[in-house]
């Protein structure tokens, strides 16, 4: 399954087998007995072809149908849910619980405000400073 999932990803590029084989820095030859099974990529020209492809490794050794690469996955978990998975399991009491939800809006606040305050100093020009 992994040299179909190779040659397929290749294609979806719109890549021939020539122009991978120079992203690869080897002979066309080479490249062309992984996509034939006669040879097995060592596992870092693996990551360099999952990158290549826009793929994650996963895919192309089969273990997953999500050729999703990992860095591009959207979070499942939110903060807020990792707050709450937290609290629960460290059996906060629900008056425990809202401190930690206040404390966390306290720092959002906080870090928004900085943000808003470096914007603010970089757009200044030096004469604002003046007298």
């Amino acid at each position: 399954m992994f040299t179909k999932r190779l040659k397929q990803a290749r294609k979806e590029k719109g890549l021939n087998q020539d122009q991978v084989a120079g992203h690869l820095n080897m002979l066309r030859q080479t490249y062309s007995a992984y996509e034939t099974g006669r040879s097995t990529p060592d596992p870092e020209t693996l990551k360099v072809l999952a990158l290549l492809f826009d793929v994650s490794v996963d895919y192309l050794m089969n273990n997953t149908d999500d050729p999703t690469p990992a860095n591009k996955r959207t979070r499942s978990l939110t903060a807020k849910d990792a707050l709450n998975i937290f609290a629960s399991e460290s059996g906060l009491s629900e008056e425990d619980k809202k401190d930690l939800d206040n404390y966390v809006e306290l720092l959002k606040f906080r870090a928004k405000s900085r943000a808003a305050g470096e914007k603010a100093a970089a757009g200044a020009s030096p004469a604002a400073y003046a007298n």
